[in-house]
């Protein structure tokens, strides 16, 4: 019977399998050339040109249980993972997992006068898992703990992987600096709950399981599904040969800014103003039925080496009841960003800065914001420090860096440099870097 219980929890958080772009980080360092990519009016050089050559970001956040919280220390640096006490350690009935990755491989820009031209490409992925208390502890304790109870089971996400080709142009126009990128977009694999009902209750009289389940599932090129026992993952953050090969779309970022002197200014993006099409391998997997499951005969499985596992995983077809349709095609929005920022200088090796960003995302809203503190010691070096409130957490201490040797710059940012020491301890993390070029 456990593994009835685990083959369809398993499935339905599937999705967990694959690991908003949080890059308000760009800001803290002054004068750095992927500032354009929070904010489209943003003049990162005077005149001439720059070359910006691989950068990586990645995020985590957890609302849930640490790694401490389900693990104990052994002998020196092992730990012993114990799943089993995920469900207790939980806070709250539902919790959320955010993963957000992009590689930028080359972008080049060109400054003069009041014009600002630039042009580049970056791999994105974007991915949000909700799951509940009772789906944590029935994945990994089963149903015998928890006979007679209803359970709820339900599990959402949401998961993106695109690349966009860019084009950005800004000017000066009088006081203010405006800026627009226009984005070609092309999708990878998308992955979405459309709804996500699963109630399950084990019957004290003769233990047989009653599903009350209404799941529902769009999928692009993430999960292969070719019955109970044939189903797979085939999403990859960089598949690269389904790029171009239809899913298309477009997305447009508008910015303004306003400098006052050389460290001080002001500046407002709206970003992602736009979405995909996906027509290549879309359907529809759902889920639908009320019913109750009382089992296999006990003496179909008295020898152990006969066990047709076979009848177990279509008597699981049949308990989930699994339907395939396929879609002519869907639209898909990209979470939109608002993000207000502004720096000021102090003196001229101290600046300070702050920004606020709201995203507009499927599973949740968030609101984020940072306040940053810089200092330049000496021409070719910046250190910084920055505080960040995520998810209704304060406790996020940042550093970031960023060093000239002479045509080449290379930068460092986190905002959780704690987590770096500690990752244990840590519901999230975040890291930022990259290599630039100036002529």
């Amino acid at each position: 019977m456990k593994r009835i219980i685990t083959y369809i929890s398993c499935l339905f958080i599937f999705a967990t399998a694959a690991s908003a772009q949080d890059n308000v980080g760009f800001l803290f360092l002054p004068k750095l050339q992927q500032q354009t990519m929070v904010n489209p009016a943003w003049n990162p050089i005077d005149s001439g040109v720059f070359i910006s050559l691989p950068t990586v970001q990645f995020g985590l956040d957890h609302t849930g249980p640490t790694l401490d919280d389900v693990s104990r220390r052994q002998v020196g640096s092992k730990r012993l993972l114990n799943l089993g006490e995920l469900a207790d350690a939980m806070e709250n009935d539902m919790e959320t997992i955010s993963i957000d990755m992009m590689l930028q491989s080359l972008m080049v820009g060109y400054a003069k006068g009041d014009w600002f031209f630039q042009l580049g490409n970056t791999l994105r992925t974007q991915s949000d898992l909700t799951y509940s208390r009772d789906l944590a502890a029935v994945l990994w304790k089963g149903n015998g703990p928890l006979i007679g109870e209803t359970l709820t089971l339900d599990s959402e996400v949401d998961l993106i992987n695109f690349v966009e080709l860019f084009v950005t142009v800004n000017r000066q126009v009088g006081p203010v600096r405006l800026g627009a990128s226009i984005k070609s977009l092309s999708g990878v694999n998308y992955l979405r709950t459309e709804s996500s009902r699963m109630r399950l209750t084990t019957r004290e009289t003769d233990f047989a399981l009653e599903f009350d389940n209404d799941y529902s599932l769009i999928n692009s090129s993430v999960l292969d599904y070719n019955g109970i026992t044939d189903l797979s993952w085939e999403g990859s953050f960089l598949d690269l040969q389904r790029i171009f090969n239809g899913n298309q779309g477009w997305a447009f970022d508008l910015g303004a800014t306003m400098q006052f002197g050389e460290r001080t200014h002001v500046g407002v993006s709206l970003l992602d103003l736009g979405g995909i099409t996906w027509d290549k391998n879309t359907e529809r997997l759902t889920s639908r039925v009320n019913r109750a499951y009382e089992g296999i005969r006990l003496d179909d499985l008295l020898d152990i080496e006969d066990i047709n596992l076979i009848r177990i995983d279509d008597s699981v077809e049949q308990v989930l009841n699994i339907q395939q349709e396929d879609l002519e095609g869907f639209r898909t929005d990209l979470p939109m960003r608002l993000v207000v920022h502004g720096q000021v200088g102090l003196t001229p090796a101290l600046t300070v800065g702050g920004a606020v960003q709201m995203i507009d995302r499927s599973l949740r809203d968030d609101v984020r914001a940072d306040v940053w503190v810089n200092y330049q010691p000496a021409s070719w070096v910046v250190l910084g420090l920055s505080s960040s409130y995520r998810y209704e957490n304060f406790a996020n201490i940042g550093f970031h860096t960023r060093m000239f040797l002479g045509p080449m710059s290379i930068f460092f940012q986190t905002h959780h440099v704690n987590s770096i020491f500690a990752i244990d301890k840590a519901n999230q993390f975040s890291i930022m870097s990259g290599l630039n070029l100036r002529f």
